[in-house]
């Protein structure tokens, strides 16, 4: 199972709130991985973070909760169908 950081990290090419979260956790070598959902609140908070960044914490952790077990999208086997790949 990928780890909440990893996953956020994941997501910094996206163009919404969870995107711009993932590139500051990218970007930030202070930003605390392996940790809890409160403890990053903890971290943000330290850092006089807005509240556009508490809601992209709430976004981003509630959306990783949901997917975390599934498995990424580079482990699903591509077939092929009438010479065109498309996953299985």
């Amino acid at each position: 199972m990928v780890s909440f950081y990893d996953w956020l990290v994941d997501q910094h090419y996206r163009q919404d709130f969870v995107g711009e979260l993932g590139q500051l956790a990218k970007l930030s070598p202070q930003w605390p991985k392996g940790v809890t959902y409160q403890s990053i609140r903890v971290f943000l908070a330290r850092y006089n973070a807005t509240e556009r960044v508490f809601y992209a914490l709430d976004l981003a952790y509630g959306e990783w909760q949901l997917t975390r077990h599934l498995p990424s999208i580079n482990c699903i086997p591509l077939v092929k169908l009438n010479g065109v790949r498309k996953p299985s």
